[in-house]
């Protein structure tokens, strides 16, 4: 009999060979009895190896369930993974997240306390770098990097406070919104963000609780190349963008210029020193972060732009009864 806490884990992957194997190696150490949970991996269109890992590892994993997901997208994949599952509780991770060997079961324990239909569940993302941090490293670059840590305590918290990367929803309230937004996506070539907020909010919006608990934990691996300026500047202006779309479909496209664009020229009419600093080198955090905050109101006031030129009238969202 399957357990009105049966959790399913869902995690899009692509081209990421290396990463899932040993993701994959963690979710087979889990202290959880398997037949508490299950493992659905979709393989987003990966031009690698990934399938070949996938079913190496099917003998291994006997609750391990492979799926495809040809449109290349951050939320195809999540919905193409959550409307196969057979939980009342989907577990997100990212694939270059490593979850904690009592991730599940700690989950398990806490939705003891909770509720199975209504109530969201966030855990700690701590950053694991795979090389020396550079001089210019500094913690306001954490946001960038997917850093949850809210504090000691088990806390309710805002939907935004939250990310993919350790995430757990009720599957009927995902149901209920027709799972993930897909008109954000985070693409190969491209850094959007928000691609999970917007569903997030929508939720909230319906009376969704959410959560933080610090022992539910994940170690999200930040490989070398994203320790460059140039990744992080990217990261900001993306940022930047995915901020001004994400506004256009929550509030409407009547709202963007006086919400998005004009509030980010100001910031720029204030302060110019930072556009200077955007495409400069850094060598320390502290004109680092004077940069970065350069690209993500560039980033806000181009995705502005994109916004108004947008074909239709985008109108706020209006959340159903809950």
């Amino acid at each position: 009999m399957i357990s009105d806490r049966f959790i399913s884990v869902v995690v899009p992957t692509r081209d990421r060979q290396n990463q899932l194997e040993r993701l994959l190696m963690e979710l087979a150490s889990q202290s959880l009895p398997s037949q508490f949970w299950e493992a659905i991996i979709v393989n987003n269109a990966s031009s690698d190896n990934t399938q070949d890992v996938l079913e190496k590892w099917k003998g291994r994993l006997p609750n391990l369930r492979m799926l495809k997901e040809l449109r290349v997208g951050s939320n195809f994949s999540r919905n193409r993974g959550f409307k196969a599952a057979a939980g009342s509780l989907i577990a997100f991770l990212d694939d270059d997240t490593l979850p904690h060997p009592q991730w599940l079961e700690r989950i398990f324990e806490r939705y003891l306390t909770l509720d199975t239909s209504t109530d969201c569940l966030g855990g700690k993302v701590q950053l694991n770098f795979h090389s020396p941090l550079p001089r210019w490293y500094g913690p306001f670059l954490e946001n960038y990097l997917s850093s949850i840590q809210l504090g000691p305590d088990f806390i309710p918290v805002q939907a935004k406070a939250l990310c993919s990367a350790n995430l757990v929803l009720p599957a009927h309230l995902l149901r209920k919104i027709g799972g993930f937004d897909e008109r954000i996506n985070r693409q190969t070539g491209n850094l959007r963000s928000n691609d999970e907020t917007l569903t997030l909010l929508k939720l909230e919006a319906l009376g969704a609780r959410f959560f933080y608990d610090p022992a539910i934990k994940g170690f999200h691996q930040i490989s070398t190349d994203r320790l460059t300026q140039g990744y992080f500047r990217r990261r900001a202006w993306w940022q930047g963008r995915s901020d001004a779309e994400m506004e256009l479909y929550l509030s409407g496209k009547n709202s963007i210029f006086h919400k998005v664009i004009w509030p980010n020229v100001y910031a720029i009419l204030k302060n110019p020193i930072l556009i200077w600093m955007a495409f400069r080198p850094c060598r320390g955090p502290g004109k680092f972060k004077l940069a970065l905050q350069g690209q993500l109101l560039l980033g806000r006031i181009w995705g502005g732009v994109l916004a108004l030129l947008h074909i239709g009238n985008k109108t706020a969202l209006k959340p159903e009864s809950f």
